[in-house]
């Protein structure tokens, strides 16, 4: 395996690292301290002005700490992740023009 490949495999890893601990850890963790509202991460429908402040105003002072550091964190790495993830997949997958990167 290529030093490229292996650099793919480690944001892969790192990339699902990120997701799984939002999913399974830091939005449930943040729905809790939010009396069970839905946090706006989970909302791909969106929503309105009123919901927003409705959720903010029922989360504690530990879980608005929580939401705006830890969350905030995974949030803004996990964008960048997954686009150089996918960037390298189809890179990969159009190898006529860029998969010499690879080789």
């Amino acid at each position: 395996m290529s030093k490229g490949w292996k650099i793919y495999w480690v944001v892969v890893f790192v990339t699902v690292t990120n997701y799984l601990t939002m999913v399974l850890w830091s939005l449930p963790l943040v729905s809790d301290m939010a009396g069970g509202g839905v946090p706006f991460d989970m909302r791909p429908s969106g929503y309105s002005f009123e919901e927003a402040q409705v959720f903010l105003m029922a989360m504690s002072n530990k879980g608005r700490d929580f939401y705006l550091n830890t969350q905030h964190l995974l949030d803004f790495f996990y964008p960048t992740l997954f686009a150089i993830t996918v960037a390298i997949a189809l890179i990969h997958l159009v190898p006529r023009y860029w998969g010499w990167i690879f080789e």
